[in-house]
């Protein structure tokens, strides 16, 4: 008896595999951790290193850097997620769900955005920031898990299961015995 899986459960099984695909994947993982947390977010580690060096902590400048960071990786995860492509989805027919997801993110990210930049003066809104700042990557993680330049489909070669290795084209073999004119 076949039995049919609930939306819950078809939904969560795209997120964790959209959690763990990548991991088999180097240049997924360095592409995340040396461009967008290492680069993408140097303005808040040079601010953070300022703040230590001079023996100044600036909670303000920190707080704004870190909410702008967050929202931005928000926005970009959240429009990967809306316009997500037919081919990137198990059960075609939750494609909604997804967008859906990728549109509440996008509010509650900018809610968030609000709140860290409404509390920057104080301890509050560096908590909220940083915490954007962590969703934001996990959120960005999970909506880049389908991108087919840092997550290549393992796809043979050849239609008979090898790579072909001679030949102007990639096909070896001649037309010998066959009326070609």
């Amino acid at each position: 008896m076949d039995k049919k899986l609930s939306n819950w459960k078809i939904l969560r099984m795209f997120l964790w595999d959209r959690i763990k695909k990548p991991l088999c994947h180097p240049s997924f993982v360095f592409y995340f951790i040396s461009i967008i947390i290492l680069i993408g977010s140097i303005g808040f580690l040079y601010d953070l290193l300022e703040c230590i060096k001079m023996n100044v902590f600036e909670i303000s400048k920190i707080t704004t850097n870190a909410s702008n960071i967050f929202i931005t990786l928000i926005a970009a995860s959240a429009v990967e997620l809306i316009l997500i492509n037919d081919n990137d989805l198990m059960h075609l027919y939750r494609k909604n769900d997804v967008q859906i997801i990728g549109i509440s993110f996008l509010i509650f990210g900018f809610l968030l955005w609000m709140l860290a930049i409404s509390f920057k003066e104080n301890m509050i809104g560096l908590i909220i920031s940083i915490i954007g700042l962590l969703l934001s990557y996990i959120f960005w993680w999970i909506s880049n898990a389908g991108n087919k330049i840092l997550v290549p489909e393992d796809k043979p070669s050849s239609p008979i299961g090898g790579t072909p290795s001679t030949g102007d084209n990639g096909l070896n073999g001649d037309v010998s015995g066959f009326k070609t004119k």
